[in-house]
């Protein structure tokens, strides 16, 4: 079967099979069979610490950092006083995203990749698990769609930190990398800490369940999941709305950050009215203010670089009862 490594390296791995010789005049070579990663072949020759245990019939060799940028698996050979083994099929594990975290909750202009944020016991949780995103009073979750904060990828397989190989896409859309950023003009989303970790500058935008996935070459994690807070509504003015139609202010936050990111925006206002004994609510849109014109002004709204707010028009109302 097809032997799997961590791109860390690290761990032992035995090989088994016959004729290996007497421990002297060998070398191991592992290969990616057609691939871009200039890091191989990689060589390990007698002597070398790098392997442990040598018999005529096996050996334990420490395997070294790395990754493939390929689907196709990669090769190993011994090399045993000149005659070269069949190739056997090895592969470095797939970069899978295990977790994320919040590692530092300001908004800066390129990814944060200092020290982590910590939580009052002095350690990192998964997003979501210790808050509640509509709970927008105490801050929600922090996850603003204004962006800027920085999130740790957890996971394993990343690849060696330095390869140039790796890319986080964030809703289909290549972050860019600290190496490839230039300040002032294209700033760093993305920066490579180790194999089991990648710090993601969040852009801004809005939604929920956005994909982000890692690739190093060709090879590509599964999805994991992204949401932004919702929207959260603080107050709205006026309070009371003129029965023969009025046009209110909402100020909150999450409303997203462009007019282009929020998208489409429906408000619904609720009345109470009488059915025969019952009172229930009635839901009445409330839709861009047309200021008695033909068209009708966006809901979304900002002045200047202030916060977004949304103001809408509401109808005439039919019924008396507060809205």
């Amino acid at each position: 079967g097809q032997i799997i490594m961590n791109t860390e390296g690290g761990a032992n791995v035995t090989i088994t099979g016959s004729n290996f010789g007497i421990g002297r005049d060998y070398a191991i070579e592992i290969r990616e069979v057609g691939g871009s990663d200039s890091n191989f072949p990689v060589n390990i020759y007698h002597p070398s610490k790098s392997i442990h245990h040598f018999t005529h019939e096996s050996l334990v060799f420490v395997v070294p950092e790395g990754q493939n940028t390929r689907d196709n698996p990669m090769e190993l050979i011994l090399n045993v006083a000149g005659q070269t083994s069949d190739p056997i099929t090895v592969n470095y594990g797939q970069p899978n995203i295990t977790s994320i975290s919040m590692c530092f909750s300001d908004s800066i202009k390129s990814v944060y990749t200092g020290p982590c944020e910590l939580n009052d016991d002095d350690t990192m949780v998964a997003l979501g698990s210790d808050c509640d995103p509509y709970d927008g009073a105490n801050g929600g979750c922090g996850l603003r769609t204004d962006g800027g904060y920085t999130v740790a990828l957890f996971g394993v397989n990343f690849g060696k930190p330095d390869a140039g190989l790796q890319k986080v896409f964030f809703r289909g859309k290549a972050l860019v990398n600290s190496a490839e950023a230039v300040p002032g003009d294209k700033e760093a989303e993305v920066h490579y800490i180790s194999h089991r970790e990648v710090r993601v500058r969040i852009p801004p935008g809005v939604g929920m369940n956005i994909p982000i996935k890692f690739s190093i070459g060709s090879r590509e994690s599964s999805p994991t999941l992204f949401s932004y807070d919702p929207p959260y509504v603080e107050d709205i003015s006026p309070e009371k709305p003129n029965a023969e139609g009025d046009v209110v202010t909402i100020h909150g936050s999450n409303f997203g950050p462009t007019l282009e990111d929020a998208g489409e925006i429906n408000i619904m206002i609720g009345q109470k009215k009488y059915v025969g004994n019952e009172t229930v609510t009635e839901w009445l849109p409330c839709l861009g203010p047309s200021f008695g014109m033909d068209l009708r002004f966006p809901i979304w709204q900002q002045k200047g670089s202030g916060t977004p707010y949304l103001w809408c028009e509401l109808p005439r109302s039919r019924l008396v009862r507060k809205t």
